[in-house]
């Protein structure tokens, strides 16, 4: 971390965040979604718990309290993340509805006899969990690699915002969220995993996703081998394109590591453009040629 960064004096809030609180806040909502039925409605209102949570505490200890936005912009930011978050859970249900019987027969006699379904289920959902977002790895680094795709998944509006928070996890262009809901699907449906399972492993991935994105100083050790931490991610939301064609995974920096892209170097400034892009900037990128 730059030591020009202003950062707020050291608290036992902030010790504690920083070296155990990505695992504590992940297992609390893992927790919290077993308490409330473990179904699909209780994955809404455990992130959404974890939304609270974690906005409380960039607002309480930021790591860089020059990026913490005001209340009325965060509530407008989480509104509107909420609402792309739901669409992406619609999405997400559609595919997998499609691609499951499509799936069928590879799963039950290929892949699917593969798959470990004798673990627990809490171990299932770890290694769907490490499957999935590797073929976001895939995906993600894909639409870096080549403009076309770029401009079509509108990625590049996901990183154009000049300040990172938590809220951001969820903020992109709608046409991203067509993309973002392929790499669980497929991988669900591929191996004819248990949705209890998929469930499990989707409150994963969406927690460790708005983790990733905020405004903490979290980075657990031996965990950060494994899990992108904020500071990966910031990286790679750098406003230096050289800075940011690197730590792809957005949840499971393992892949990163296994594949050469991984960059521990730290981020002072996000975003595409030297200033903040409008509303209408956000919509039009997608249509336009320039990638940067």
């Amino acid at each position: 971390m730059p030591a020009s960064l202003p950062q707020e004096p050291d608290s036992p809030i902030r010790a504690l965040a920083s070296a155990a609180g990505q695992p504590l806040l992940l297992l609390g909502t893992l927790a919290l979604w077993l308490a409330l039925g473990a179904d699909e409605a209780a994955i809404g209102l455990s992130w959404l718990a974890l939304v609270g949570v974690v906005g409380a505490l960039e607002h309480i200890v930021p790591l860089r309290p020059a990026e913490r936005p005001t209340l009325s912009r965060r509530a407008i930011a989480v509104l509107t993340g909420l609402v792309l978050a739901a669409a992406l859970g619609v999405l997400g249900a559609v595919y997998e509805q499609a691609l499951r019987p499509a799936f069928a027969p590879i799963a039950g006699s290929g892949p699917g006899a593969l798959w470990p379904d004798a673990l627990h289920w809490s171990v299932q959902a770890v290694l769907l969990y490490l499957l999935a977002d590797g073929l976001n790895y895939g995906l993600h680094r894909a639409c870096h690699r080549w403009n076309g795709l770029w401009r079509i998944s509108g990625h590049g509006v996901h990183h154009s915002f000049h300040a990172l928070n938590s809220y951001h996890a969820v903020l992109t262009h709608p046409l991203e969220l067509f993309f973002l809901a392929v790499p669980m699907a497929v991988a669900a449906a591929l191996f004819g995993v248990d949705g209890q399972v998929v469930a499990a492993s989707t409150v994963l991935i969406a927690s460790i996703a708005l983790l990733a994105h905020a405004n903490l100083d979290l980075h657990t050790p031996g965990l950060e081998w494994i899990v992108t931490q904020p500071g990966h991610h910031r990286l790679h939301h750098s406003i230096d394109a050289g800075e940011r064609e690197s730590n792809y995974a957005c949840t499971a920096i393992l892949w990163d590591r296994l594949f050469g892209t991984y960059d521990g170097r730290a981020a002072e400034r996000t975003g595409l453009d030297p200033e903040p892009p409008t509303l209408l900037d956000h919509v039009l990128r997608p249509f336009r040629r320039a990638r940067d």
